[in-house]
């Protein structure tokens, strides 16, 4: 009997890893759904401020994984370079992705 391959629907949601305030949880990334977002509805506090890749405030660094960033008003291209990422403007471009907030200077 053959097995066959099923490549996850468009509805299943990406799995991340997310460090804050130094515990690590696992949290469901709805397609097209910002990490920020994501985090958010799951009852994490992050931090942010304007929510539109202008202020850096909810800065983080990727480990892990692959993502795809809309707007970024607020880092450099050697910030980038490092793996920080803006969690507001944040897509996750599947699973496997793992990241942590709060373990940077302040965008230095």
């Amino acid at each position: 009997m053959e097995s066959e391959f099923n490549p996850p629907s468009e509805s299943t949601p990406w799995t991340v890893t997310v460090e804050l305030d130094q515990r690590e949880h696992t949290v469901e990334v709805a397609r097209g759904e910002t990490i920020f977002s994501a985090v958010h509805r799951a009852g994490l506090c992050p931090p942010f401020s304007c929510v539109a890749g202008v202020c850096g405030e909810c800065v983080a660094t990727l480990d892990s994984g692959e993502v795809e960033m809309a707007v970024n008003r607020a880092l450099t291209a050697k910030q980038l370079a490092r793996g920080l990422i803006l969690t507001c403007q944040t897509t996750p471009r599947g699973d496997g992705c793992r990241l942590r907030f709060g373990d940077h200077p302040r965008l230095e």
